[in-house]
C-alpha cells in the first residue's frame, strides 16, 4: 500500500474513485472524484420533459455520493477563508443561528426542573 500512496503523492499511479475516497485527505479536492459526481449532470441535458424510472433510479444510487462530495467541498472551501484563502465570488461571513424550542411541554416542564434539553437549533 505504501507504494501506491507514494505514487499518488507525486502524481502519479491509476486515479479512482470509489467508496474508500471518504476517508482520503485530499476528498475535497480529488479530480476523480469529482468526475465521477459531476457525471449526474447530463441529466441536466435530458431531451424528455420528465426523467424516466431508470433515470431516478441510476441519480438515486449516486445522489449520497454527490452530496456527500458536496458538503466536503463547502468544508474545504470554508477552511480555506478561515485561512484567509480569497475566492472570486465568495466571502466569509458571520452566520446566524436560529433556536427554537421543539416541545413547549419539555419547555414548561424543564422550567418546573422536570425536564431536560427541550431545545433544538434549525
Amino acid at each position: 500500500m505504501k507504494p501506491t500512496a507514494q505514487l499518488a503523492f507525486a502524481g502519479d499511479g491509476n486515479f479512482l474513485y470509489s467508496e474508500w475516497c471518504g476517508f482520503c485527505k485530499a476528498k475535497s479536492d480529488y479530480r476523480a472524484r469529482a468526475k465521477a459526481n459531476l457525471e449526474l449532470a447530463h441529466y441536466d441535458f435530458k431531451l424528455l420533459p420528465l426523467l424516466t424510472d431508470e433515470d431516478i433510479e441510476d441519480i438515486l444510487s449516486h445522489v449520497d455520493n454527490l452530496v456527500a462530495w458536496a458538503l466536503d467541498i463547502k468544508k474545504y472551501a470554508l477552511q480555506q477563508a478561515v485561512s484567509r484563502k480569497e475566492r472570486r465570488g465568495w466571502k466569509l461571513v458571520k452566520g446566524r443561528f436560529n433556536h427554537r424550542y421543539t416541545d413547549e411541554a419539555a419547555v414548561t416542564q424543564a422550567g418546573k426542573g422536570q425536564a431536560s434539553s427541550p431545545l433544538s437549533t434549525s
